[in-house]
């Protein structure tokens, strides 16, 4: 399957300062990704995604996705995890929801600690979708479109999901 080697840093290495010593790390170049399709569908009105990140390059002529749900196994994304041109973390999703955070991520020595609550049965618009870095909820916001209420995310279906890698 996967071979630590190629996806674990040694402890000491130059990116990581103690955080996350032994972590993946997925640069562009390189076609490194995690790709795993649930054997049955979860509960997609509600999820968390929490992960830690090191930013490391700062490409402002396209996303960079993190973490992506595909509606149809082949390619095209439905829900997405990113870092826009403008360096914000967002969550997009082609059905509906677009909400974008206004703090920039531009810090290439520090580590970010990113969690995603989506409960799209709430019946207040804002409380559907909450993205929280290093313990405190974001606020202030560049996007505010919320999910539909009690809409379904690819993420959690039995679909593709890719961790790392930019996709359609």
């Amino acid at each position: 399957m996967f071979s630590p080697d190629q996806w674990l840093a040694s402890t000491g290495a130059a990116f990581y300062n103690n955080v996350a010593t032994q972590s993946l790390r997925f640069d562009r170049g390189s076609s490194a990704h995690l790709a795993r399709t649930p054997s049955s569908e979860g509960n997609r009105r509600t999820w968390t995604a929490s992960f830690w990140v090191k930013r490391a390059n700062f490409n402002t002529s396209e996303s960079q996705n993190i973490f992506m749900g595909a509606s149809d196994n082949v390619g095209y994304t439905d829900t997405t995890l990113f870092f826009d041109t403008n360096t914000e973390f967002g969550f997009y999703d082609r059905v509906g929801g677009y909400v974008t955070t206004s703090r920039k991520f531009r810090d290439p020595s520090a580590w970010y600690h990113i969690v995603v609550v989506l409960d799209t049965t709430q019946s207040t618009a804002s409380d559907r979708l909450k993205i929280y870095v290093n313990g405190s909820q974001e606020t202030s916001l560049t996007n505010s479109t919320y999910p539909a209420q009690d809409s379904q995310k690819s993420i959690n279906d039995n679909v593709l999901h890719w961790f790392g890698i930019y996709q359609k």
